[in-house]
């Protein structure tokens, strides 16, 4: 699996966790916005 394989499915499975998590918790948009982010740095420092 590419790198880029890798991240696509790593994003796929995470939008979806995060899907799920605001429709069971109602997350606020800055709780959902804080995880793409620290989802971006981890990836950077992985890659």
């Amino acid at each position: 699996m590419t790198p880029e394989e890798q991240i696509a499915k790593m994003t796929k499975a995470i939008n979806q966790a995060i899907k799920v998590m605001a429709d069971r918790f109602g997350s606020t948009e800055g709780d959902v916005e804080r995880a793409i982010q620290d989802l971006k740095a981890s990836m950077q420092k992985s890659g």
